[in-house]
């Protein structure tokens, strides 16, 4: 049985943990409420129990951090929290150089901030890398899946988003074989995206399950929705004993009912806010968590907590189903490590149809339950470790030690001993789908490894020119000094060219004038005065004069004249009333213009034959005159009455 311990120190300030994950070399990541990532060494102590050890902090978000996922060679780190924060990390050199941003801490950590991925909303929940590390996959609670590109042509851009689901999106797991990717929401539903096949007719050079995970990204679409299960209706034999009846009826009956279309996951009231699925290390099963399942037992129908299992491809119905305690599921974490089938076996097989078993542990609210894939029967049930729910559960790369996170501020490790879980297969009896990706990890891990060291040493002396060595003797030692173990940076090898002395008993010398065409400067124009000619001293003698005899000399200006005042005489409708009425004496035209008159407006109404009427002595327009008129108007006006 293995040996569990839920070790009580302080791992993040009395804060809940909500995620832990183990890099390559053993040692234990944990994320919690506090905002901060830490790292802890585990060992054994001399009872078999595992103990830990803090070893370093990073700092960086701002908000309660979800979860944490090492890439698969260990060369970075991604983590996420509230508010859409997503940090990626990677080991950080001897000669780095940190700003006045970076706290303490982490400068003195072995792990540095090299991006921030942005796109989502609110709370991202679950993260998961693609197999070759170049891709990783984000859920959040704005109900959107995230694909994001990890390599160095782009790190940190958004690749494709999928918001195909209509509640939070709790879980994501990527496939090891890089064809498949999924999604799990609190809407009851698991999306299935697939890599779109090429069209009719054409064929890919390079099959897309080769090529890397972050250039096939965009081509991933739903291809399956699982929600709902078919169930045939089954009626209690004890109901249809007490009905009695004919058997034949009973038989009818039966056959009218419809099946059943039952949803296999639980609503958004379940009290797991996450749902974190996982595939199997050979990419043969999913296992997805937070199952519901009808019961037929004797007693009467009733709900069951369960983890569902699907074989690949299969997504008609599921294979099994690992009934759970009490409490819902909250996670599956398949044990990379593959065993030997024990022959001998005497319990039926979960699963019959694999040349080797494969571990995986099921985490409830309240226990874990350890299952293996040849037997239908659990391995081990830890329970009653913590005294609030459980968050994530972690498997080592070697399979020794399996870490459980609670929201009750502690975790718990649970250790096996040598062949417990059984025994490990040899590298020459893994699948080929295992070994394909083991190589491409191993390639990554050595490139990453050689990447900080690899210097200018690598230039080979052939390559060096003895020229260059006797023109520039400090080339050498720049080389020598590239090349000292102290050396960290990288420095692409460069190959050098030389100028070489042109000898002066050459046959035929190129010479610069020659070779290269004269260009004449641009000649700068003055301008310069030009004379008067006889034809111009012509052409003034003959030029235009004015009035007083003077040379015209071109337009001038005309000051205009006063005009002098004069009285103006009203006018007049006929020639008749004109030549009776008095005018006055009309002044004499100034300076040859013409004379004006003035116009004054006479009342409406007054007939020629009174104004012909008028005194001579009085005025047109008048004070006296107006008056006289208004009389006899009046006059007028009262002999009509």
């Amino acid at each position: 049985m293995p040996k569990v311990k839920t070790i009580q120190i302080v791992w993040h300030s009395k804060e809940p943990v909500y995620s832990c994950d183990f890099h390559p070399d053993g040692t234990l990541y944990t994320a919690g409420a506090d905002k901060e990532i830490k790292s802890w060494e585990i060992f054994l102590e001399e009872d078999g129990y595992a103990s830990v050890k803090h070893t370093a902090t990073l700092t960086g978000h701002t908000k309660t951090v979800n979860c944490v996922r090492f890439s698969p060679s260990g060369s970075h780190l991604v983590t996420s929290g509230d508010s859409g924060e997503m940090l990626l990390w990677q080991p950080q050199g001897v000669d780095a150089v940190h700003g006045n941003l970076v706290s303490a801490e982490e400068a003195a950590s072995s792990w540095r901030r090299a991006a921030s991925l942005r796109g989502h909303t609110d709370d991202v929940m679950d993260l998961a890398w693609s197999p070759d590390g170049s891709a990783l996959i984000s859920g959040s609670i704005d109900n959107k899946v995230i694909v994001w590109e990890v390599s160095e042509k782009k790190r940190g851009s958004m690749l494709t988003q999928f918001a195909n689901h209509k509640h939070f999106v709790q879980g994501v797991t990527w496939d090891p074989m890089q064809q498949f990717v999924i999604s799990q929401s609190a809407d009851r539903t698991c999306k299935v995206y697939a890599l779109r096949p090429p069209a009719a007719g054409r064929r890919n050079k390079v099959s897309q399950y080769m090529q890397p995970a972050c250039d096939t990204a965009k081509e991933f679409y739903c291809a399956a929705t699982l929600s709902k299960k078919v169930v045939a209706p089954q009626q209690n034999t004890t109901q249809q004993q007490q009905q009695g009846g004919d058997a034949d009826q009973q038989h009818q009956q039966t056959n009218a009912v419809k099946p059943e279309r039952l949803p296999l996951f639980m609503d958004e009231s379940a009290p797991t806010f996450f749902r974190r699925p996982s595939w199997s290390p050979d990419g043969s099963f999913l296992a997805l968590p937070a199952g519901t399942h009808r019961s037929t037992a004797p007693t009467g129908p009733r709900d069951l907590n369960t983890a569902y299992l699907y074989a690949r491809g299969n997504w008609a119905a599921p294979v099994a189903h690992l009934p759970a305690q009490s409490k819902p599921v909250v996670a599956v974490r398949f044990c990379p490590v593959l065993f030997r089938k024990d022959p001998n076996a005497s319990c039926p097989a979960l699963y019959d149809q694999l040349p080797y078993k494969m571990v995986f542990a099921v985490a409830t609210l309240d226990s874990v339950i350890i299952y293996d894939t040849a037997s239908v029967l659990p391995l081990a049930v830890m329970g009653q470790l913590h005294y609030d729910s459980i968050t994530e559960i972690a498997w080592s790369r070697d399979g020794q030690y399996l870490a459980i996170s609670s929201r009750d501020c502690y975790c718990s490790i649970a250790a096996f001993t040598k062949n417990e879980l059984g025994e490990k297969l040899l590298e020459a009896e893994l699948p080929a789908a295992i070994t394909k990706w083991a190589a491409v990890r191993e390639a990554s891990e050595k490139a990453a490894a050689e990447k900080p060291t690899k210097v200018a040493a690598d230039v080979k002396p052939s390559s060096i020119k003895p020229k260059m060595a006797a023109s520039k003797p400090a080339a050498t030692a720049t080389v020598a000094a590239a090349a000292a173990p102290s050396a960290v940076k990288e420095v692409q090898p460069r190959k050098r060219i030389v100028p070489e002395a042109v000898s002066a008993a050459a046959s035929a010398p190129i010479t610069i004038e020659a070779a290269v065409p004269t260009v004449k400067k641009p000649k700068r124009v003055v301008p310069e005065m030009i004379q008067p000619s006889a034809t111009t001293a012509a052409a003034a003698a003959t030029a235009p004069t004015n009035i007083s005899g003077e040379a015209d000399k071109g337009p001038k200006r005309i000051t205009p004249t006063p005009v002098a005042e004069f009285p103006l005489q009203p006018r007049f409708d006929n020639a008749a009333t004109a030549s009776a009425a008095p005018r006055s004496a009309e002044p004499a035209s100034i300076a040859g213009q013409s004379q004006r008159r003035r116009i004054t407006p006479l009342p409406v109404g007054v007939p020629p034959a009174t104004i012909a009427a008028a005194p001579a002595a009085m005025k047109p327009g008048s004070v006296a005159m107006l008056a006289m008129l208004a009389g006899q108007k009046a006059t007028a006006d009262a002999e009509k009455k």
